[in-house]
């Protein structure tokens, strides 16, 4: 595929859509989900699962993202390296999680998973932590990008016997790394940078749509019916649903198209 460049970036339509649902089963939602440009026309796409069975995440998951958000707009990630910009977010966000505890006290265990893609021109800039996905989404295939930090992939990065990983039985999901209030240990996180395709997307998600959607489908989807945006997501939140997903149902996405026009 060709790569974008300032030629053939002005006969692509860009498309950027978010959607965050509560679901069918869960009380509440403790995702938060973005996609959006700024006045340079960069672009920031985000997904965070609060951890549900701490109490106050669905406040995590918002702070996370809002900071990095916030951030975003003010274009504050042109003043450093883009590693050290995230993680002076990642700092802010514990920072105001804390606050937030002191007045909540049950709160103290919030947490919340990350995915993020920062897109600068058509270079990308992928962080994550936990086990919320980035995909990228072509009329090719549907190839996921990041790994999931969870017990299983631990144990495969120690070479851990077969034997000994299936003693864990269903704790291998359990994810390994998430965004506290701690700020005392340097917080984990994954990153990758890309170079973006015409007729590709950056698709994020939680782990209560991937899990209950054939995400081969929605380069289909997206580039039959990509200029509606509403029924996009209508019927990707259909479709996990229908596929009894059991949480909260997010994604976001961020691509290139060719305008029909």
């Amino acid at each position: 595929m060709m790569k974008l460049n300032s030629n053939n970036l002005s006969k692509l339509k860009k498309l950027f859509f978010y959607k965050s649902d509560i679901g069918a089963i869960r009380r509440k939602n403790e995702d938060y989900a973005y996609s959006g440009t700024n006045n340079l026309l960069d672009n920031l796409v985000i997904v965070c699962d609060g951890l549900g069975s701490y109490p106050g995440s669905e406040k995590a998951s918002e702070i996370v993202a809002k900071v990095f958000i916030n951030s975003f707009l003010k274009n504050e990630y042109l003043m450093s390296d883009k590693e050290e910009w995230f993680k002076k977010c990642i700092k802010k966000s514990k920072l105001l999680m804390r606050d937030h505890v002191m007045q909540f006290n049950d709160h103290l265990q919030m947490s919340t998973t990350l995915v993020l893609a920062l897109v600068v021109k058509n270079e990308l800039f992928l962080f994550w932590i936990g086990d919320s996905r980035a995909y990228l989404i072509s009329e090719k295939e549907c190839e996921q990008i990041t790994d999931d930090h969870n017990l299983l992939n631990y144990l495969l990065s120690i070479d851990t016997p077969e034997e000994e990983i299936e003693k864990y039985g269903d704790s291998l999901l359990a994810i390994t790394n998430c965004i506290t209030i701690n700020i005392e240990d340097e917080q984990q996180y994954s990153f990758l940078n890309l170079k973006m395709k015409k007729n590709m997307f950056v698709f994020l998600a939680s782990d209560g749509f991937y899990n209950f959607c054939d995400l081969n489908t929605i380069y289909e989807i997206i580039s039959y019916d990509g200029f509606n945006k509403d029924n996009i997501a209508n019927e990707l939140i259909n479709t996990a649903i229908t596929n009894q997903s059991n949480d909260n149902i997010s994604f976001a996405y961020f691509g290139y198209i060719k305008d029909k026009n």
